[in-house]
């Protein structure tokens, strides 16, 4: 297995929607009570971009999702301005591989 990171794009839609999805459904990592919906993934993407401190990367073994990491803000209150909260999701089945801390 190669673990290849790269910024995501709006064509990872899909793919990050199921990872999610998967968590929302067996563990209360997300805090989500139903699935998501495609649009929602979206609209959570368009909050990224690839430079900066806000990022979402995706660690990829060819084309298939192993995991991603986010940065976002913690809390909008300029006391928090320089804080960012950090997301790490791996595949259920590419676990123990490295993968997060490669992300």
């Amino acid at each position: 297995m190669t673990i290849r990171l790269r910024d995501a794009c709006s064509t990872d839609a899909d793919v990050l929607l199921a990872l999610r999805n998967h968590y929302v459904a067996h563990s209360f990592a997300t805090f989500d009570e139903t699935p998501l919906e495609r649009r929602a993934v979206e609209d959570w993407m368009r909050c990224y971009a690839p430079t900066g401190p806000h990022r979402l990367v995706l660690a990829l073994d060819g084309e298939r999702l192993l995991g991603y990491c986010s940065s976002q803000a913690y809390r909008v209150h300029p006391a928090f301005a320089r804080t960012i909260e950090t997301s790490v999701y791996v595949a259920p089945d590419a676990g123990r591989r490295g993968i997060g801390s490669a992300l």
